[in-house]
């Protein structure tokens, strides 16, 4: 009979924990929902108003340099076609295979300005970011520069 008691009693903790985890997700939702906006500026998809703005300097680059997007935004370019973007999925250390790392540096080294969605990186694209020029952070984004022919950092 305890162990009837006990299964019940272990039932009853997952059915609440169900119960609370699907009443955060409901909250969480109702919050994106009303925090997030659809614009043509960020071609009907919703955002809140920091990614929007974020975007708009990144469009404004990219609409006068290249511009590599170092972001899980795999599908950007088709929205945007001035915007390269990674081929990876999950741009995380440990997670890239050599096909997808040496693409992404090869982006990196070839673009103008390349765009960081904060978030952590592997050391090997950190390096890279590293021999470039930092000359702007914004809500959610890093924006990167190539320097000069003197390897001097120079404004956007």
């Amino acid at each position: 009979m305890t162990n009837v008691y006990r299964r019940n009693w272990v039932l009853v903790i997952f059915v609440g924990l169900g119960i609370l985890a699907s009443g955060r997700q409901v909250n969480a939702t109702l919050i994106a929902w009303s925090t997030t906006t659809s614009t043509k500026l960020t071609a009907g998809l919703y955002a809140s108003e920091d990614l929007a703005r974020d975007w708009q300097r990144v469009l404004q680059l990219a609409s006068s340099q290249d511009t590599f997007l170092v972001s899980y935004a795999t599908g950007v370019s088709h929205y945007y076609p001035a915007i390269k973007s990674t081929d990876s999925w999950i741009v995380l250390p440990g997670v890239l295979n050599p096909k997808e790392r040496d693409q992404i540096l090869q982006s990196i080294a070839a673009a103008e300005i390349v765009i960081e969605e904060n978030g952590d990186l592997p050391a090997d694209v950190r390096e890279a970011l590293g021999r470039m020029c930092l000359t702007e952070t914004l809500v959610k984004f890093k924006i990167w520069q190539k320097p000069n022919q003197m390897g001097a950092c120079r404004s956007t």
